[in-house]
């Protein structure tokens, strides 16, 4: 449902422009709404995107049982995995396909539609032309705010777009308008400019007479003139610092300009035509009803002291890392892999946006919310030095809001036959959660109950590239080493068809690379047997660790505990629970009422105020002022009424939906296992190149952590990816080191591109540079 309403608004974009299309759309506003000019971008665009959001906002439910899903040799499964699950959507593509084309079509069926019966004159032809440009960019600018909505985004969660990746969108959509703006602004003034006349000066600023307030005919084209020139100023200089250059060295004047810019665009451009407002509202109530109930919940929590910071550990010989340790709802804690929080500190960086920082899991803790950060930026220097000092510490107020995700990286995963990470420096945050995540859910999942029962997944591999000891030794010791240490894990590790898990270690440290990239020394962790204390003794010897590296007490540096006021994190109050229908109630009533509310006020204030009123051009904007104020005061009174007991509301619905399955879900998971019994042939010869060791009477795998001097080469990389049928690549780090990675991979014989491929690897991307 939610695709079609989407493809509704996209169908009007494609066809809309023609002499056909422009007559059907304005019949059907004129049936609905009774004006057929500003009822059409109500109906085709406003009305389909807050449907849209709405349903999503109530039917995001997440199933509670998964279940493996088996391996099958057949092709047309094969094939068929590989076209849902074939990496990351190339958002390159995706503008070109839903932004570029249909806006193309757009300005160029409604070009032909004035020029097709002929102008009397060349201003004629230019003034028609630049209209085109400027109903482009009104169609363009329609959804612009939807990619960058703060809180929580239902169509980005349905969809399984990261909300940092999905800026793109944003951009090109920006780009598009402000192309339109700007052939627009330039086509008329080039009218003016060829006008004996006319000068373009005194078309844009009205006469004194027309600032005594009096609305008139004679004034009003002046001043459309003058908000359309300061409109399209404004959106040129957001153009300006939105350069990649500019954003990267100078985020916090690309973040003002933003924030002080793009109101003017708006209120201008409401302020040049007078049915403008519906063709922007779709992506502004959606950021209204998305939005301000998280800017509520944070101003709630900055008035109570912000989250509570429980401990600091800035981590020695690890390039300047710090791991922060916040108090969190056990429910917060039991997060999924590659989900973020963002955080605002308001005395470290007061007029800048919150910056995302990757939830670190710890099983060991459930009721902590951890995150590892390195000092790269102006906002991570200063909150590192501020952490380290007891004085500014006790003064900083800590606002989280979250938690954000993705695409579902484990069942992405879960799909795939071979799983190998790459990661590279602080880049391993993402991927310890997905580490902890895909061993939770192979372990527990019912495809092991039966005898010949294989799951998909069977070789899990991670490529950690890394110079900092410090850090890798923290992150063993404080994360991998809980991965088989909890006892609530590792009860099917016994068996011979559990995957196999390797963690490699690449230390690229100058101490440690002497020209000698091979010396390999494997570390087993806790799996199904332990090691002698000879074994031990032999492995510490070649270890590049222990040769080169301080011991471990000097290592590991004293944990700041912070007596910190303020509360737990929780998360958003009003994002969708995902657990149950009923779970999602609060979140879908309050995006509705601000939403469609929020439309109810602009129509009638259109009709009420701005028909009447055709030549004044600063009553178009109260509309849009009073819609923010009734957003504010819908978030404020859910915030104070409903938002403290939702935490408890929703805690009630997981703990309802996590009772054991009732004997018809069973019979349901035992008839899924029968369809995925394979025979014991396929069975031996699907693990056959799996590593084991005998240990007893019984056969296991080996789960190592493995060790490296130099960088991660092709030789170690391509053989877990060659030798699986279905492979799947997560890459997080330096964009140098993952553009290796990907030549590498699209280089190989195994995956060179020649027609229908047979075998493909599929390519997931973590956010790692901003």
């Amino acid at each position: 449902m939610t695709s079609l309403l989407l493809l509704w608004s996209l169908g009007y974009v494609l066809y809309s422009g023609s002499t056909q299309g422009k007559e059907f759309y304005k019949d059907i506003a004129s049936g609905i709404t009774g004006d057929g000019k500003a009822g059409v971008p109500v109906i085709n665009l406003a009305l389909p995107l807050l449907l849209a959001g709405s349903l999503c906002s109530i039917f995001l439910v997440e199933s509670s049982v998964q279940v493996s899903i088996p391996f099958s040799r057949s092709w047309s499964a094969n094939k068929l995995s590989r076209m849902l699950t074939g990496g990351d959507l190339d958002l390159w593509y995706f503008n070109v396909v839903f932004l570029l084309i249909p806006c193309t079509v757009y300005v160029l069926s409604v070009i032909y539609r004035h020029f097709h019966n002929g102008l009397k004159s060349t201003d004629k032809y230019l003034m028609e032309g630049a209209n085109s440009f400027g109903m482009m960019a009104e169609v363009a600018m329609a959804f612009f705010l939807v990619p960058v909505s703060k809180g929580f985004n239902p169509l980005l969660v349905v969809f399984g777009l990261d909300p940092i990746y999905a800026t793109k969108i944003h951009i090109w959509a920006g780009r598009i308008g402000a192309f339109g703006v700007i052939v627009h602004g330039v086509g008329h003034c080039l009218r003016w400019f060829l006008d004996e006349e006319l000068t373009v000066l005194g078309e844009i600023w009205p006469p004194q007479s027309c600032w005594n307030g009096v609305a008139s005919k004679y004034c009003y084209n002046y001043f459309r003139n003058l908000t359309g020139i300061i409109s399209g100023i404004a959106f040129s200089g957001i153009l300006m610092t939105s350069l990649e250059f500019i954003r990267r060295r100078y985020y916090r004047v690309f973040y003002a300009c933003h924030m002080i810019f793009m109101p003017i665009v708006f209120g201008a451009a409401i302020m040049h035509h007078p049915r403008l407002i519906f063709y922007l509202c779709p992506g502004i109530l959606y950021y209204f009803a998305t939005s301000m109930p998280m800017i509520m919940q944070l101003i709630a929590n900055y008035s109570k002291g912000g989250t509570r910071l429980l401990s600091v550990k800035h981590i020695p010989y690890s390039g300047n890392c710090v791991e922060m340790c916040f108090e969190a709802d056990a429910f917060v804690a039991q997060n999924k892999a590659a989900q973020y929080v963002r955080l605002r500190i308001p005395q470290v960086a007061l007029a800048e946006a919150s910056h995302p920082f990757t939830i670190v899991p710890s099983p060991a803790d459930p009721t902590s919310l951890r995150i590892i950060f390195r000092e790269t930026g102006k906002f991570t220097k200063e909150l590192s030095r501020q952490l380290a000092s007891t004085w500014y510490r006790e003064r900083l107020v800590f606002l989280l809001d979250g938690i954000y995700s993705g695409p579902d990286r484990l069942q992405q995963a879960l799909h795939h036959d071979s799983v190998v990470m790459v990661a590279g420096g602080i880049g391993i945050t993402p991927f310890i959660s997905l580490m902890f995540s895909l061993f939770s859910h192979l372990d527990q999942s019912t495809a092991f109950k039966g005898e010949k029962v294989i799951p998909m997944t069977n070789s899990v591999t991670l490529h950690w590239v890394c110079r900092d000891e410090g850090l890798i030794q923290h992150v063993i010791t404080n994360y991998f080493s809980q991965l088989f240490s909890d006892g609530s894990l590792g009860s099917n590790m016994s068996r011979r068809d559990f995957p196999t898990f390797r963690i490699i270690i690449h230390h690229t440290s100058p101490e440690l690379v002497q020209g000698n990239g091979s010396d390999i020394s494997r570390v087993p962790v806790l799996a199904c047997f332990t090691i002698d204390d000879e074994d031990e003794k032999e492995d510490e010897s070649s270890s590049p660790q222990s040769e080169e590296r301080a011991p471990d007490d000097q290592i590991e540096s004293e944990v700041v505990v912070c007596n910190q006021s303020g509360v737990k994190f929780e998360t958003a109050h009003f994002a969708p629970c995902r657990q149950s229908v009923v779970g999602n109630l609060p979140s879908f009533v309050l995006f509705s009422s601000i939403g469609f509310l929020s439309l109810m006020v602009l129509w009638r204030h259109y009709e009420s105020e701005i028909l009447p009123n055709k030549y004044s051009t600063s009553v178009r904007v109260w509309g849009l002022l009073i819609a923010s104020l009734l957003s504010v005061l819908l978030s404020i009174a859910a915030e104070v009424l409903i938002g403290p007991h939702l935490s408890s509301f929703q805690n009630f619905i997981v703990s309802w939906r996590s009772k054991p399955a009732n004997a018809d879900s069973i019979d349901v998971q035992l008839s899924q296992m029968d369809a995925a019994r394979v025979s014991s042939e396929d069975d031996s010869q699907h693990h056959r190149a799996l590593h084991a060791v005998k240990h007893g009477d019984e056969e296991c795998k080996v789960t190592t952590i493995q060790h490296s001097r130099g960088r991660l080469s092709e030789s170690e990389l391509l053989p877990y990816l060659n030798e699986s049928d279905f492979p799947a690549l997560f890459l997080c780090g330096p964009t140098n080191l993952l553009k290796s990675v990907r030549s590498a991979v699209r280089t190989s014989e195994g995956f060179r591109s020649c027609g229908i491929q047979e075998k493909r690897c599929a390519i997931y991307t973590e956010s790692f540079e901003l």
